[in-house]
């Protein structure tokens, strides 16, 4: 094989690892809905008002229901996860300005040994 055809191998290669990957994750996230809404539905089997406090109308789809709870809690896991991940950024960067104030002491405490 030469170099191109090489190349082209390699390239569909990767391209069908990805398309397999993002296949497998829709697929993924539908049946998570799904399970999200059975387990909603065992809980209250009247579903989810969509209608007005006037004219109620309770949806028992089991996929409305799933992606409406879905939605709730990847809003809710969103915020937990960005905030604990916000709060580690600003450790990080603490413990790196400590550090680097930590150096910029022993050079200048190095420079007065020298002299």
């Amino acid at each position: 094989m030469n170099k191109q055809q090489l190349i082209e191998k390699y390239f569909w290669e990767q391209k069908r690892k990805e398309v397999i990957t993002t296949v497998l994750i829709i697929v993924g996230i539908l049946v998570l809905i799904y399970l999200i809404g059975i387990i909603s539905l065992k809980i209250d089997p009247e579903g989810i008002n969509i209608g007005s406090k006037e004219e109620p109308y309770n949806s028992t789809n089991v996929f409305a229901v799933g992606l409406f709870w879905f939605m709730i809690l990847t809003v809710l896991s969103m915020v937990f996860f960005g905030f604990g991940w916000i709060l580690y950024l600003i450790f990080e960067q603490w413990l790196e300005t400590n550090w680097k104030k930590a150096e910029l002491r022993v050079e200048e405490e190095m420079e007065n040994k020298k002299k």
